[in-house]
């Protein structure tokens, strides 16, 4: 899986490859600006993110606040406040999805998926709440709950009529691509060891 940094590098220079989806891990530093990049260049993307990354609602809409005093707003603002990825999907519907099937049968997990608006627009202060980030793309925002109690959340850019089982399969690409290294790192040592390796003679 390509690094943040170098795929930052690769997209700022025009010589990111053309692939189907590109796909990070989750990482605090995930900058709005990668994703961006690779949306203006026709790229699809799924990439991991903290629970706390803010979003808006789909129909977000940019209001002028009404002035209680002083001089009349000059600059829209969002109609709704932004909210935690968490606290976005907490009531959303949670579907078992199965995307492939892998060496010991179809691999599933469940997951809830619902369109939002990421908050990674200009800051701007709104009301008294400081400096916000004003609603930017509209995306997918994805929570995966494991079996240990641990909840994983992404974003992807992937249209809004996409079925939940190309999201998760888009989500999941990185795991198949990991296992098919492993098995191929492993064959490859049981060769080097003297043992029968796939291919060879």
């Amino acid at each position: 899986m390509t690094s943040l940094k170098t795929m930052r590098r690769a997209v700022l220079r025009d010589r990111f490859p053309l692939v189907p989806t590109v796909r990070c891990r989750t990482v605090a530093k995930t900058r709005s600006s990668l994703r961006q990049a690779l949306t203006e260049r026709s790229l699809t993307w799924a990439v991991g993110i903290p629970f706390k990354q803010k979003v808006y609602a789909a129909d977000v809409a940019m209001i002028f606040p009404v002035a209680g005093r002083g001089r009349p707003r000059r600059r829209h603002i969002p109609d709704v406040k932004s909210m935690t990825a968490q606290a976005m999907l907490e009531k959303a519907q949670r579907r078992t999805v199965s995307w492939c099937r892998g060496t010991k049968g179809r691999l599933s997990a469940r997951f809830a998926a619902i369109r939002v608006r990421v908050a990674d627009g200009p800051p701007q202060r709104i009301r008294d709440m400081g400096a916000q980030h004003l609603p930017g793309e509209e995306v997918w925002v994805i929570g995966e709950p494991r079996s240990t109690d641990e909840r994983k959340y992404y974003l992807s850019n992937l249209p809004a009529d996409t079925p939940l089982k190309q999201i998760a399969g888009a989500i999941k690409a990185n795991r198949r691509i990991s296992s098919s290294r492993r098995n191929l790192a492993s064959t490859i040592s049981r060769g080097a060891h003297g043992r029968a390796c796939t291919g060879t003679r």
